[in-house]
């Protein structure tokens, strides 16, 4: 997988190199086609990071820049390729402000499809959980399943001993257990097998949450 994202970095900085030095007067199919591609090699970074990649420390401690980027690539990318239509040339620097603007918007407000933003996770933290717990516990957003595929939004909490769900609306502990008694497994999607969540195999439960390959060493871990 390593390989496969330096390959892709690789790749993405040579179409950068290529449509920055294209000074055409007049835009080509050429230009467009490098800049789709590039566009979408973008943001199959960012999920390939943040969906099949288990992270260090570090890296989830800056999750929320990482679930931002998406937005940031998608909206600037969106943005610079107007510019080209209207320049007909592709402003190296002006993609790159795009993108930081938008990521930066990103970061705060999040994505409301998938409840990602720093702004949204403070407010979901106060609203739920064991405050107690805030100190010592690994805490994200994500979603709990249950036996009849009910999805209910809310936050995953995970220290020393246990792992617990608390629900965003009702504030209401939906599971809790020793991680002795886990043996949890990665839940696939059938799209490329990207992992999306994590299995408990405990009374059907399912939790759907970002870096679920980080999520499941942390519980062995301990």
């Amino acid at each position: 997988m390593k390989k496969i994202i330096i390959l892709a970095v690789f790749l993405l900085f040579a179409i950068t190199f290529v449509l920055s030095f294209n000074k055409s007067e007049h835009i080509s199919y050429f230009s467009i086609t490098l800049f789709i591609v590039q566009a979408i090699g973008l943001n199959f970074l960012v999920y390939m990071v943040r969906d099949y990649s288990n992270p260090p420390q570090w890296l989830f401690r800056i999750r929320f820049l990482v679930y931002s980027l998406s937005y940031g690539l998608f909206f600037g990318t969106f943005m610079a390729f107007f510019t080209l239509i209207r320049t007909q040339q592709v402003d190296l620097i002006r993609s790159l402000s795009f993108a930081a603007v938008f990521t930066l918007v990103g970061f705060f407000r999040g994505n409301a499809s998938d409840n990602t933003g720093y702004l949204r996770f403070k407010k979901l933290v106060k609203s739920t959980g064991n405050q107690e717990l805030d100190d010592l516990a690994l805490t994200d957003s994500a979603y709990y399943e249950d036996s009849i595929m009910f999805r209910t939004y809310g936050r995953l909490i995970l220290d020393n001993e246990r792992l617990y769900f608390y629900s965003s609306d009702e504030n209401k502990c939906l599971f809790e257990s020793k991680l002795t008694e886990l043996n949890p497994v990665v839940e696939r999607a059938l799209f490329l097998n990207v992992p999306v969540g994590l299995n408990l195999q405990t009374n059907e439960t399912k939790i759907f949450m970002k870096f679920p390959l980080y999520w499941l060493k942390m519980i062995e871990n301990n």
